[in-house]
């Protein structure tokens, strides 16, 4: 059966011969990311691309146009290349723009919580090389998090994930205060993502290294956290904001962009104009492409008109 919105994705092209406009492996050099569409097929990963369509299809359709894509659910060196692998071959067939990411440190597995020393060891040794040698990630990332990987695990990983030519993002602060924030702002992180329990020293270091502070509300939705990130104080302290749907199978149901932006309205006290501007900003600092995460002049207007209407509402 046809995935929801085929149709409409089949009247808006095929991504494919951009894909090879850009050249192919020959002559890649390390650190060099991979062009989508280039890579061998095999059954498994067909399946897992399948997947990844019939998501981006949804999102596509709640009006997403750039997502960011992770590994992270096989947490073994096979595993993470496969899925990798799947979201290069979705990307190419696509016409929503992926970036693909690296999370290989998203959790310790069962069979290393009693030598986590050793699984960080196959994430540095073993799964980040074998990324960089296939050339199929731009970002990684790591979950710093009590219960799952350490501050100075953490930094090890990011560490070695940037000398393998990968940008760098790092879950930060979701459940409680790690140091995540701090983490990302010393190793020049694009991004450090939820933020539920940021320090002040988080908020100000992100600031004063302008990474990009990720907020995820409907993660904290689905999670039943009860406890928002600390919006409009990141604000404050002048870091960059961005506001993003974190569509995942344990904690992020929705792949509704507007719907996070709902909850960041109502639950983070965010005006209408910051959900729609903060909402591309994660977009506009994933690619290096001037394109993506701008406002066309029409949309642009609309949110002056609307801004104006609701200065005018508070002055009368």
């Amino acid at each position: 059966m046809a995935a929801p919105g085929n149709r409409l994705l089949a009247s808006m092209g095929s991504r494919d011969q951009r894909a090879l406009e850009h050249g192919s492996q020959e002559g890649r050099h390390p650190g060099q990311r991979r062009p989508v569409g280039d890579l061998p097929v095999d059954a498994a990963v067909e399946e897992l691309a399948e997947g990844v369509e019939a998501r981006l299809d949804e999102m596509l359709l709640c009006g997403t146009t750039t997502a960011e894509v992770k590994s992270g659910y096989g947490l073994e060196t096979a595993a993470e290349i496969r899925s990798l692998e799947a979201i290069h071959l979705a990307a190419s067939r696509h016409p929503v723009t992926v970036v693909p990411t690296f999370l290989g440190a998203h959790e310790v597995p069962l069979g290393y919580r009693n030598r986590r020393a050793d699984y960080v060891e196959l994430v540095v040794q073993e799964m980040i090389p074998a990324v960089d040698q296939q050339g199929i990630a731009e970002f990684g990332d790591v979950f710093c998090e009590e219960g799952v990987f350490t501050v100075e695990e953490s930094r090890r990983i990011l560490l070695a994930t940037r000398e393998h030519g990968m940008k760098l993002r790092i879950h930060a602060d979701e459940l409680v205060w790690t140091g995540g924030a701090e983490l990302a702002a010393e190793l020049g992180a694009r991004s450090a993502d939820h933020l539920g329990f940021i320090s002040e020293a988080g908020m100000e270091a992100l600031a004063a290294a302008s990474c990009v502070a990720t907020l995820l509300p409907s993660a904290t939705f689905y999670l039943r956290l009860g406890h928002y990130a600390p919006a409009r104080s990141i604000v404050e302290s002048g870091a960059p904001v961005a506001l993003a749907s974190d569509i995942n199978p344990g904690g992020g149901l929705s792949p509704s962009l507007p719907f996070a932006m709902s909850i960041g309205c109502f639950a983070m006290g965010l005006a209408l104009e910051e959900a729609l501007v903060w909402a591309r900003k994660l977009a506009e600092s994933a690619p290096d492409d001037p394109r993506v995460g701008r406002l066309g002049a029409d949309l642009e207007r609309e949110i002056a008109a609307r801004g104006g209407a609701s200065r005018r509402r508070e002055e009368s």
